[in-house]
């Protein structure tokens, strides 16, 4: 449109509307927002089978969640064997690196209901939510569950977000290392 008005062409990797101002410089399509980015926070996982495994504190926390709203009935944790006071006596401190302990049975059942959850959570990427998500999330439906109360899925959305795309093929190892048995939680 010579000397009219803005002009209108379609992008073409993506198909958004451009439009050309009168004096021919074009507008680019709005930027997506940048994920935040926070800086990994990890747990190390001591099985008293002998392997260890670091895991990153959010795949942690959705494990749990997904586990619960799967049909997990956490145990709860045992002191750390060694008797340190690292910790008050809390046996729903699996979200603590503090040298709690979990026993064989607990961690097989955690993983069983892990496994049992991960097809639901999406191969891609996907957007958050805004759902609750957290360690006192983590730590209100561990202790629900523990007490024989139904988790909902619903309750656990977060957790699958959160582990879409590349995080959940460290659940999977997660799973793996659950299937040993008694492990204790510690700081990094």
């Amino acid at each position: 449109m010579p000397g009219g008005g803005p002009r209108l062409a379609r992008e073409a990797n993506t198909g958004l509307l451009l439009v050309a101002s009168i004096g021919g410089s074009t507008l680019s399509p709005p930027a997506a927002p940048k994920p935040v980015q926070r800086p990994a926070i990890h747990l190390s996982f001591h099985s008293e089978s002998g392997p260890s495994l670091s895991v990153d504190v959010d795949v942690w926390l959705c494990a749990l969640d997904l586990a619960v709203a799967h049909g997990w009935v956490p145990a709860g944790t045992a002191e750390p064997r060694d008797g340190a006071a690292r910790a008050k006596n809390d046996p729903w401190s699996y979200d603590r690196g503090s040298g709690r302990r979990v026993a064989g049975e607990d961690a097989r059942e955690l993983a069983r209901c892990l496994e049992k959850a991960l097809p639901k959570v999406p191969e891609d990427v996907v957007p958050m939510q805004g759902r609750p998500f957290g360690s006192d999330h983590t730590r209100e439906l561990v202790q629900r569950a523990s007490g024989g109360a139904a988790v909902a899925e619903e309750e656990a959305l977060a957790a699958a977000e959160i582990l879409s795309g590349p995080p959940k093929a460290e659940a999977l190892s997660l799973i793996d290392f659950l299937r040993q048995g008694a492990f204790s939680i510690s700081a990094e």
